[in-house]
């Protein structure tokens, strides 16, 4: 007896359809392939499995001990095929990762470094943007996958139709002029700097300019803006020489060498989740390789 894969699959429809012309339409077959496939199976097997009638075909007792069988044969072949294909996709390809700037100097580089060694024939290349942007060239398909961010009560949009994986939390912190009155007060309250200048992001609507002024408004005051840069060095270039203060994330200081002193608000936690965003259909192979190496490298970074 030699069973084919392809009369398998006709018996199957057959019995999730209730009909030879369903089957065929859902295989996209003929009918006369269809019935041709069943009537090799049946004499494979030296029974007949199907009984036809006014209301389409049904399987007999005898079809559908072979239709058990026929579906796990099946489903065990296709998911080792998917798994092959899946595993092929990891040798040579490309792989489009969407990324915010902090994230691109500290998470990235050393996870891809691992990612190229394991996989040097897939040609990664990268964007650099905010959230939102990331997330909607995901849902695009412009993207595979990237790093984003959100702070407390301050998403993007387009987060509640990806998949996200958390990475690591980076806490927000106070950057003062290493002179200043409150450089050496732990924790210092954020209604002991109203009247200080700020130096905050070039867009207003930016998350973490959001966030400033929300913090601000609950502790009574608006800051007074006197610098906007998003450019972390730079920032802080500008509290090192007195001009303002501002609200860092950690991972924004990590190299720093300005001479500023960097305190944590006294109040509750600030911080920015950072996560990898996902397409909403699943990720490819080579996609969440490179996302268990962003895992391990979050772990091993000191944002605490």
């Amino acid at each position: 007896m030699t069973l084919e894969l392809r009369q398998l699959r006709v018996l199957i429809a057959i019995a999730r359809h209730g009909s030879l012309t369903s089957a065929a339409r859902a295989l996209h077959y003929s009918q006369a392939t269809v019935s041709h496939h069943l009537a090799a199976l049946e004499r494979d097997v030296g029974t007949r499995l199907v009984e036809r009638g006014r209301d389409g075909a049904a399987l007999n007792e005898r079809g559908r001990a072979l239709v058990r069988h026929a579906e796990d044969v099946v489903g065990r072949l296709d998911a080792a095929r998917a798994e092959v294909r899946q595993l092929a996709g990891l040798d040579a390809g490309l792989l489009r990762v969407g990324t915010f700037s902090t994230a691109g100097a500290l998470l990235l580089p050393k996870a891809i470094a691992r990612f190229r060694a394991a996989r040097p024939g897939v040609h990664v290349t990268l964007v650099e943007a905010e959230p939102s942007a990331t997330g909607r060239a995901l849902l695009a398909g412009e993207l595979d996958m990237a790093i984003v961010y959100s702070l407390p009560g301050i998403g993007f949009e387009e987060a509640s139709s990806l998949r996200l994986a958390h990475l690591l939390d980076d806490p927000m912190r106070l950057v003062l002029p290493a002179d200043h009155p409150l450089a050496r007060r732990e924790p210092p309250q954020l209604a002991d700097l109203a009247d200080e200048g700020w130096i905050t992001g070039l867009h207003g609507g930016a998350p973490c300019t959001e966030l400033l002024n929300r913090v601000c408004s609950l502790a009574g005051f608006s800051p007074r803006i006197v610098l906007r840069s998003d450019d972390y060095a730079v920032i802080r270039g500008f509290v090192a020489a007195g001009v303002g203060v501002a609200l860092v994330p950690q991972l924004g200081l990590v190299r720093s060498t300005e001479a500023v002193a960097v305190r944590t608000l006294a109040g509750e936690s600030l911080h920015r989740c950072v996560q990898c965003a996902l397409p909403p259909g699943g990720a490819s192979a080579t996609a969440i390789e490179l996302l268990d190496e962003l895992t391990a490298v979050a772990g091993e970074l000191s944002v605490g």
